[in-house]
């Protein structure tokens, strides 16, 4: 095990120190937060992780939709839980759901691991324009215990590969809630620029949403 390196079978071993710090997502199906992101100090003791990233497996499906429901709930609940919020999440963040995306042909689920626990995951959509870019990053979600371990870096890093690999373009789009200014920080601060505006409609409203570009 190399920190940082590759290991034979591809996957990307990195070693870090966890503390809070944000939680960074996207998605395309994300809502306006009703506040800013939940800023909460959790108090935590340091523990040395190591983490890998691998592609998703059907095993992991009920993993994954935990872990879905977890942070978006996290973030975009902050003044509580409405009805359709509660209905949103639960429809959505299930193992069916996640099954379905495991076994579509343009989709690509990468899943990152801390001592052999979820800490989180990527969706890649092939396929999926904007402008003249094919790609999509349809959802980036890590653990907010896990934030600030370079995992959502890491995440990122390895799906622009996986994109090359497979369209010979590393570039990629997605799209992060108007009001998360944490999540805009880390994106811009890793070569992505706006291109655009989106919304998405929940319960009735729609929620403005920053489309983000990497083209190098």
């Amino acid at each position: 095990m190399v920190n940082g390196g590759i290991t034979n079978d591809g996957r990307c071993l990195r070693t870090c120190r966890a503390r809070p710090s944000m939680t960074v997502h996207t998605s395309r199906t994300l809502p306006r937060a009703s506040a800013l992101p939940h800023e909460r100090i959790i108090q935590r003791h340091k523990m040395k992780t190591t983490h890998s990233i691998r592609a998703a497996r059907p095993d992991d499906a009920a993993r994954i939709a935990v872990l879905g429901a977890h942070v978006w709930v996290h973030t975009y609940a902050a003044a509580g839980v409405s009805e359709v919020i509660a209905q949103y999440v639960t429809a959505k963040f299930t193992p069916e759901n996640i099954l379905a995306l495991l076994n579509d042909p343009g989709i690509v689920l990468l899943v990152a691991e801390a001592n052999a626990n979820l800490a989180g995951y990527i969706v890649m959509r092939f396929g999926s324009h904007h402008a003249d870019v094919p790609t999509e990053i349809e959802t980036l979600y890590i653990q907010d215990s896990f934030a600030g371990c370079g995992i959502g870096s890491a995440l990122l890093t390895h799906a622009r590969g996986v994109a090359m690999a497979r369209t010979g373009n590393r570039a990629v789009w997605l799209i992060v809630n108007s009001q998360n200014e944490k999540a805009i920080s880390f994106y811009r601060a890793r070569g992505m620029t706006q291109d655009g505006i989106a919304y998405f409609e929940l319960g009735g409203i729609k929620h403005e949403n920053k489309v983000m570009v990497a083209r190098d």
